[in-house]
């Protein structure tokens, strides 16, 4: 019996993805200058994203926690939120 086709698992990925999908707001609430708010929130998403199979925003947020410049940071940020609201479900 394989966790993802097991009815539980589906729902609660499917609240994961909602959940991670509203992160993208805080996400972008903070300041660029917050880089260890950044970090923190990365490394959240990550650790969390992972647990649930979402392996592309999981990569991402591993992105900005490691960026080290600047710049670096300023792209991974604009790629994880894009990435955090494409989850949101349409409508």
């Amino acid at each position: 019996h394989s966790l993802q086709a097991d009815p539980r698992f589906a729902a609660a990925r499917h609240l994961c993805a909602e959940r991670l999908a509203n992160t993208a707001d805080e996400l972008a609430a903070i300041t660029p200058c917050q880089v260890q708010a950044l970090r923190g929130l990365a490394h959240r998403v990550y650790g969390t994203a992972g647990s649930y199979g979402f392996t592309e925003v999981a990569r991402l947020a591993r992105e900005l926690d490691a960026a080290s410049d600047p710049q670096e940071m300023a792209t991974a940020r604009s790629a994880l939120e894009a990435a955090l609201r494409a989850l949101k479900p349409a409508g």
